[in-house]
């Protein structure tokens, strides 16, 4: 796929625009990102053509099962083994179609691109939102090419409404995993700021990170800040809402 990397017009929190500047400078996941049209879908043989052009992708790739499949908007992590994770190719198909339904229920707007990553194994503290792992993983806010502020990912608030299934620790073993050292916070604050040097915006945007099982972290997803998740407690939230 071929960007015009100046064009105004382009969408900066898109991945197709941040992707191809970052991939080989910031650590992430192997990455395949699938143009798409409304006309993808209409009848069995576009998304036949369109299933084998993700396979071929994949193979170039070298991304095996089990992967993690998105739209460029959305992936509905909360029904988990039905939408963004795929186990094998027999699920690709039905979990596609999932979040194409899903993306138009939230009234989202076209899907233009589906995002197929390489799976990580994450540093996971249990299973939520039907086997979904809550793992440790990072949102970092940016702006002028400063870290703002930063937050784990996963908050109490964020996930107890599904607390019935979880172990009994779960709170303890949330903290856990939420427990920011300085060394995380120098390293990911300076893979943060490069991120916006590499782009060369001075916008405000969230950046995420996960951390795999071997200790190495990785830049997951970036999106707008102002269409991000933010503690509402926090004092960049409140400013930036007045």
């Amino acid at each position: 796929m071929t960007l015009n990397m100046t064009d105004p017009t382009l969408n900066k929190s898109a991945i197709s625009y941040w992707y191809p500047r970052i991939k080989d400078i910031i650590p992430m996941p192997k990455t395949v990102i699938i143009p798409v049209t409304n006309a993808d879908f209409k009848d069995y043989k576009p998304i036949y053509k369109l299933l084998d052009k993700m396979q071929f992708e994949l193979n170039n790739a070298h991304i095996t099962y089990p992967l993690f499949l998105k739209t460029d908007i959305y992936s509905e992590k909360w029904e988990w083994a039905n939408s963004c994770f795929v186990e094998s190719d027999r699920y690709l198909f039905t979990n596609m179609i999932h979040l194409l339904v899903k993306c138009e229920e939230a009234d989202l707007g076209e899907v233009k691109e589906f995002v197929i990553k390489e799976f990580l194994s994450l540093e996971t503290a249990f299973l939520a939102f039907n086997n979904m792992p809550v793992a440790k993983e990072r949102r970092y806010f940016i702006e002028n090419k400063q870290v703002l502020c930063h937050h784990p990912y996963w908050e109490e608030n964020s996930i107890e409404f599904y607390s019935d299934s979880y172990p009994s620790d779960w709170k303890q073993k949330l903290n856990d995993i939420n427990k920011e050292t300085e060394s995380e916070i120098a390293y990911l604050s300076e893979l943060a700021v490069l991120f916006a040097h590499l782009i060369d915006d001075d916008g405000y945007y969230s950046v995420d990170f996960a951390m795999d099982i071997q200790g190495k972290w990785y830049l997951i997803d970036v999106a707008n800040g102002y269409q991000s998740y933010h503690d509402e407690s926090c004092k960049i939230f409140i400013d930036k809402q007045c």
